[in-house]
């Protein structure tokens, strides 16, 4: 599985996640820091990667647009 870590979450977060995921980037190592959220669900499910978020709207675009890219939401 690749995920790609959204700006809400710390970037020190990739070097955990990258044991279990090697292939995982944040949103900031591919120059999507301040892009709507609909840009980063796009990158996403074209580049394979689920999107690991603490932000609620990638709900609403999973509910409108479907999967791919799967959502994984912390609370």
């Amino acid at each position: 599985m690749k995920l790609i870590i959204d700006e809400n979450l710390s970037r020190f977060l990739l070097s955990t996640i990258r044991i279990y995921f090697p292939e995982s980037v944040h949103v900031a190592d591919q120059n999507l820091l301040n892009v709507f959220d609909r840009e980063i669900w796009d990158f996403a499910k074209e580049k394979g990667y689920c999107i690991l978020t603490k932000d609620w709207d990638y709900k609403f675009l999973s509910m409108t647009y479907g999967c791919p890219p799967k959502v994984i939401h912390l609370n």
